[in-house]
């Protein structure tokens, strides 16, 4: 039974839609190491402790946990679960990057985005793609849609004491289903500090070109009262020509070398076809100082303030730079709303021909307008942005990222969202009662993002804890949530209690090795994120702090992870529960049964789909530890006459491996490795004759099968590529090191989205097809690769990608070359990207 039909079966077992309060226990457990008993009393000490300190809302299995680690009764605590309960975004949302416009689902690791702090904070991961479920509404006509379980940093006014919370998008929904004046609104963004660039074209210049320029010419119009606008932007072209319309008395002026900078934007061209106006995203990221000065342009030309409140108001008929300007306010933080105005006539009779937006906001900044009637006389005080409601909505494809910090900004008006962990609260609660502690991960990054969600954590926590905190001398509270880069954050003594500290520690940037491993030598309790993809070497280091305390007595571990691979993770989970250790499993049935996930969301999201993720994050299950990453493939006696053919070559010049050619067919769906062919060099190469031989060879096997196209290995056999290439043939150079391929990564192929290189790529694809019996390799053709297979495997590496065994290992362990099963991994790639 294949891992999709195993979970679809286990999940008619669950107990779906009845909430399970303390008191009660989930009818499925993976595997809970304690009793039922044990369960319940960690269970409601963990409930009572976080509701004591914080208003986050726990689940059953989250408060035994927090349960194991308060009561200070386990020395051990293990946890297996599957990632991210439905925190996403829909994939079309625009996402605003230092490098540009993206769309959610288009991030990466390493783009930067905008926190609302006014900095930049890294991708620092990308998880698997569920499904959308809600939409939220802004009061300035925002809509994004979300996972019911996404959350949000808001202002909730309606309770008793106003504070900023974590609130998931459920509980917002239902607070609307309960109540006709709810006001909950998601907190005032920083300006956003940018980064200062070279432009193209001043800002200021380019913002009255966008106002009152052409479009196929470097000239701009102004009025003769505002005649001054136009002095300023001859002070950066000073070169070109004047004149005035006899009628309106418009002065119109041209600037030399003006269109030819705009171009550097694809933009104003000296033809009749018009370009639509748009501010590129290098203006949208600038500094402070250069959006302003852009601004001004803008405001100088086609804006004005209303003098009863000081409000400002830009006009526009252009669809793409009204999203634009909008997207411009909201850099500085200010609210923006926007009103659509039809086309009617006006009074000397003339008809609008175009629908026309006029755009409101309230500076807090002083823009540097060159008219003096047009510069701010007052400045408002921002209001946060009000939610308006929340709806169901048909499913879409999203994803949910983790970012510095923890809040990033989404959406053409940088709305703020948000990512929480309960460890954060855990390690606040803990570090406030006394404890020293430590949060690690696997990397840097990791490490960061844990420390990051507890700075979160600390923002909604008990006023007693605050005030413990400020008394340290430490950060003030509202403050923290802006340091990024704090490591540290320390309690003064209170209530008879030492006051304790919790601490971020690298373990290091790599799976292996000890180099950068921040936590050798040191006493306390380590919380220990992603420690499947830590090394059993530096899991090792965390030992001491069994034999650190004065009293005799071990600090906790607490170890929480996918079963991503073997290793010491892995041993907690299947080994024997020793004294003072607890183990808790939480599968995709436990969140079912806790009504964080539907049995449709489960079996809809990718995760289902492809069988080594469906055991690893739904089944929390690693099955054939250590072996190879290959299934027993599909065997049949002949292949038969397919509809299309590819090759993939593995070549090599002139040494002792041989050329390796797979013919791969493709017959409706199923896929049939026809044959691989070795061609001989002989036993001395020939220059300009052993390769013409070559190349012939590969020719005729070319033309025999029809073949559509194929892929050759271009580190040792680019001679090959090219003398193919010159000759008509279609072929590919890959090089097994390079990139994953990026249009795949894009349309988030799983192969593409987790492989470290195109080598990693290449594998997990031929592994899928195995899995899902769609590939079958003939008697003979399997007889070629049957000895390679068993010793191909896989690790995923510290940052999630997952990496093969070098080829070189394999050929030690193998005694010779793998090069006919790199042929079939060569075919398989020319087929898949010649279809992508």
């Amino acid at each position: 039974m294949g891992a999709y039909e195993r979970l679809k079966a286990l999940l008619d077992t669950a107990q779906e839609g009845k909430p399970w309060l303390i008191g009660k226990i989930p009818n499925h457990f993976k595997r809970l190491s304690c009793s039922k008993e044990e369960a319940l009393r960690l269970a409601i000490l963990g409930a009572k402790t976080i509701a004591g300190y914080f208003t986050q809302k726990c689940y059953f299995t989250q408060s035994v946990i927090a349960g194991a680690i308060f009561s200070g009764d386990y020395d051990s605590i293990t946890i297996c679960t599957i990632s991210q309960y439905g925190k996403l975004i829909r994939d079309e949302v625009p996402v605003l990057t230092k490098d540009g416009w993206k769309t959610h689902g288009e991030l990466e690791v390493g783009d930067e985005v905008i926190s609302p702090d006014g900095g930049f904070v890294k991708v620092l991961y990308v998880h698997p793609k569920q499904l959308t479920d809600r939409i939220v509404t802004f009061a300035n006509g925002d809509e994004i849609e979300c996972h019911h379980n996404h959350e949000w940093v808001v202002h909730d006014e309606d309770q008793r004491e106003p504070k900023t919370r974590i609130r998931d998008t459920q509980y917002i929904m239902d607070r609307f289903k309960h109540s006709d004046r709810v006001r909950i609104s998601v907190n005032v963004k920083q300006p956003l500090k940018g980064v200062k660039r070279e432009l193209a074209v001043d800002p200021y210049v380019f913002g009255v070109w966008l106002g009152d320029g052409y479009t196929t010419k470097g000239q701009i119009c102004a009025h003769p009262s505002d005649i001054a606008v136009l002095d300023k932007c001859r002070e950066v072209y000073p070169e070109g020509s004047e004149w005035i319309h006899k009628d309106t008395k418009v002065v119109t002026r041209s600037f030399i070398g003006l269109a030819n900078d705009l171009s550097a934007y694809d933009l104003c061209y000296q033809r009749k076809d018009t370009r639509r106006k748009y501010i590129p995203h290098e203006y949208l990221t600038a500094s402070i100082e250069q959006r302003l000065q852009l601004l001004a342009g803008l405001i100088d030309t086609d804006g004005y303030q209303y003098e009863a409140d000081g409000r400002f108001y830009f006009t526009t008929a252009d669809e793409t730079l009204k999203d634009d300007f909008e997207t411009l306010i909201s850099t500085f933080g200010w609210k923006v709303s926007t009103v659509a105005n039809m086309p009617r006539e006006s009074s000397s009779g003339i008809h609008g021909k175009h629908v026309y937006w006029r755009i409101g906001f309230n500076p807090t900044l002083d823009i540097p307008c060159v008219l003096e009637r047009k510069r701010p006389t007052r400045f408002a005080k921002q209001k946060r942005l009000g939610i308006v409601s929340v709806r169901e909505c048909e499913p879409h494809q999203g994803n949910c990222i983790t970012v510095e910090g923890g809040v990033y900004c989404v959406g053409r008006h940088l709305i703020p969202t948000h990512n929480s962990w309960l460890m954060g609260h855990i390690g606040i609660a803990q570090a406030y009662r006394g404890h020293t502690m430590f949060v690690t991960g696997a990397t840097g990054d990791t490490t960061q993002i844990i420390m990051n969600q507890t700075i979160a954590a600390a923002q909604e926590a008990d006023p007693a804890i605050k005030r413990a905190m400020t008394a340290a001398g430490k950060t003030a509270i509202d403050k923290l949530a802006t340091s990024l880069s704090k490591t540290r954050i320390s309690f003064a003594d209170h209530d008879g209690i030492k006051g304790g500290s919790l601490e971020a520690l690298s373990l290091g940037e790599q799976y292996s090795g000890m180099m950068g491993n921040k936590a050798i030598g040191r006493a306390g309790d380590f919380i220990v994120d992603e420690a499947a993809l830590v090394s059993d070497d530096t899991l090792s280091e965390l030992g001491r702090r069994e034999f650190a305390r004065i009293d005799g007595g071990s600090y906790p571990l607490i170890m929480i992870s996918n079963p991503h691979q073997p290793g010491t993770f892995w041993n907690k989970l299947v080994g024997d529960v020793k004294d003072r250790e607890i183990v808790i499993w939480i599968d995709a049935l436990t969140a079912i049964e806790e009504e964080r996930l539907t049995k449709e969301k489960v079996l809809s999201s990718q995760w289902a789909t492809h069988p080594r993720d469906c055991m690893r994050y739904l089944l929390c299950d690693l099955p054939e530890i250590g072996l190879s990453m290959f299934e027993e493939p599909d065997v049949v006696d002949e292949a038969p006459e397919c509809d299309v053919y590819y090759l993939g070559v593995d070549a090599a010049y002139k040494g002792k491996d041989n050329i390796s050619v797979c013919i791969l067919g493709f017959k409706g769906e199923d896929i049939y490795v026809s044959d691989i062919v070795i061609l001989d060099k002989g036993e001395a190469w020939i220059d300009g004759v052993t390769s013409e031989d070559l190349i012939r060879d590969v020719a005729t096997i070319y033309g025999a099968y029809g073949v559509l196209g194929g892929c050759i290995d271009s580190g040792q056999g680019i001679w090959l590529m090219e003398g193919l290439t010159k000759r008509g043939y279609r072929f590919k150079g890959i090089n097994f090191n390079q990139q994953p391929t990026k249009e795949r990564i894009k349309a988030n192929h799983y192969a593409a989205v987790n492989a470290a290189n195109v080598r990693a790529e290449m594998h997990l694809d031929l592994q899928e097809l195995i899995e899902s019996k769609r590939l079958k390799f003939t008697k003979k053709t399997y007889k070629m690769v049957k000895d390679t297979l068993p010793f191909v495997s896989s690790t995923r590496k510290a940052n999630g990608k997952i990496i093969v065994r070098p080829k070189q290992e394999i050929k030690a362990m193998l005694g010779r070359s793998p090069d006919e099963l790199d042929s079939v991994l060569l075919a398989l790639h020319a087929a898949i990207i010649d279809t992508a």
